[in-house]
């Protein structure tokens, strides 16, 4: 398989298991018995403030995952 398209699925099956388990722990951290007393628009509001604090979270070790295999680890392996 291409080291383009390899190191795209390891930094994308990364930054996966990096969403998940971020949105597992702040689950439990995270007090949400009053997000559903409130107006769908403000449960709206506090998924799309929730999925940006995970979005933040995973984004940098997606970019460095996939420069590390892409840059490093692909490059070693194919002189070797």
């Amino acid at each position: 398989m291409e080291p383009n398209i390899l190191s795209i699925k390891y930094a994308l099956v990364s930054f996966v298991v990096l969403f998940f388990a971020t949105m597992v722990i702040i689950g439990f951290s995270s007090d949400f018995s009053t997000a559903l007393e409130q107006s769908r628009s403000e449960q709206f509001l506090l998924l799309g403030e929730t999925a940006w604090k995970i979005l933040r979270f995973s984004l940098p070790p997606l970019i460095i995952i996939g420069a590390v295999f892409y840059f490093y680890i692909f490059p070693s392996q194919s002189r070797a």
